[in-house]
């Protein structure tokens, strides 16, 4: 993700960068989603580690982006899925 956004970092500050969404889900599991504090958890964290709390904004975007697309992908699969006939599956 990192790659794709064009920012050079080392494995272990993308390692710390994941860590930290880790502990910030785990923190606020009762929000559905994490919906704005793992963006902002992430914006803080790219702005501390230099990068500039915009990259870190893009970076949780992206991200809900391909979580998005996942899902679409999974109910697209299920729908074909109900729609076959159970002998042709």
């Amino acid at each position: 993700m990192l790659w794709a956004l064009g920012i050079d970092t080392s494995a272990a500050t993308a390692t710390v960068i994941e860590a930290l969404g880790s502990g910030v889900r785990f923190a606020t599991f009762l929000v559905p989603a994490s919906l704005g504090a793992f963006e902002g958890a992430n914006a803080a964290a790219f702005g501390v580690l230099g990068f500039g709390a915009g990259a870190g904004l893009a970076f949780s975007l992206v991200r809900r982006a391909r979580q998005a697309v996942w899902v679409v992908i999974g109910i697209g699969v299920l729908l074909v899925m109900r729609w076959t006939p159970p002998g042709e599956r």
